[in-house]
């Protein structure tokens, strides 16, 4: 009995199978629609396209750190540190032993950077009396909790641009533990935002909250003139978080991978990063880059 109830098993199993298989082969040899085909052609096609974007990003991915702004403190030829902010900061260019940077102008900004100070230093005075304040520096940090301050590089202003939110930084020396990034960086294209369209794939490189480097994916949202003060920038559908300001966005256009815009802002009713995303055109500060070797 045991034997009969195995063999039946077997066939129906058998059966099972054979249903299953003439279904599969007839509807594999069924001709594809035009429309799937076109489907799976485009498709491909976005794969592609995609993959050509991690492909391209790993180029730039030694070019991006992070950098914080400090307002410094003296007493006795001593110095001491209080941290104002930090953002995104791109190495573009080395000549000779010079590499040049450029990040978000914001966290230089004298209005902005002076009431943070005033909101940060009550505290910080009264356990370090005696100190007074001497400048605000820059320093390349591995992120926001970086607190051994020896191997911080420490940057100069060369140019700022309020309007358009860059900032150009620079570091003249061998670049101590961030050497090899320095030396094996490669120059950034600079590209023609006129040539967007709405729906273009984009990506950026930033330090999403001052502490980690990530990749982050999004499109073209509109390329219109907007609403003052916005005017003049690209809109982005991108994930970008505080921290990733000064970031390069970039986009593949002509078959090339090519830096777009500088991320600098968004807007959000509840100030969650989740809103409109803001870009400045490459083509606004493309000559400025160029003065201090950025690539064509």
């Amino acid at each position: 009995m045991i034997k009969v109830n195995m063999r039946i098993g077997v066939l129906k199993k058998m059966a099972i199978g054979s249903i299953l298989f003439s279904m599969i082969t007839t509807y594999s040899t069924k001709p594809i629609a035009n429309n799937n085909l076109e489907k799976i052609i485009s498709n491909t096609k976005k794969q592609y396209y995609v993959n050509s974007f991690y492909n391209n990003t790993h180029n730039y991915w030694d070019n991006i750190f992070c950098v914080r702004s400090v307002a410094v403190y003296e007493k006795k030829g001593k110095e001491i540190k209080l941290p104002l902010g930090h953002a995104t900061l791109t190495l573009f260019n080395t000549e000779k032993n010079t590499s040049y940077f450029f990040t978000a102008y914001h966290i230089k900004d004298a209005e902005k950077i002076d009431y943070i100070k005033r909101k940060l230093e009550g505290k910080f005075i009264k356990k370090n009396v005696g100190y007074e304040f001497k400048k605000y520096a820059y320093f390349i940090v591995d992120n926001r909790f970086d607190t051994y301050e020896k191997d911080d590089l420490c940057l100069d202003v060369v140019e700022g641009v309020k309007n358009l939110d860059l900032l150009i930084l620079k570091y003249e020396g061998s670049g101590g533990k961030y050497e090899e990034n320095l030396k094996k960086h490669k120059k950034i294209i600079l590209g023609d935002s006129s040539k967007l369209n709405v729906g273009d794939l984009v990506v950026a490189i930033g330090y999403h909250y001052s502490t980690y480097k990530i990749l982050s994916r999004g499109i073209i949202s509109n390329t219109r003139k907007g609403v003052k003060p916005f005017e003049d920038d690209l809109l982005i559908d991108i994930n970008l978080n505080p921290g990733a300001s000064g970031c390069p966005v970039f986009a593949i256009k002509d078959g090339k991978f090519e830096m777009i815009g500088l991320f600098h802002q968004y807007f959000s009713p509840d100030s969650i990063p989740r809103g409109i995303h803001f870009a400045v055109p490459i083509n606004n500060i493309k000559e400025i880059l160029r003065k201090y070797g950025g690539k064509k």
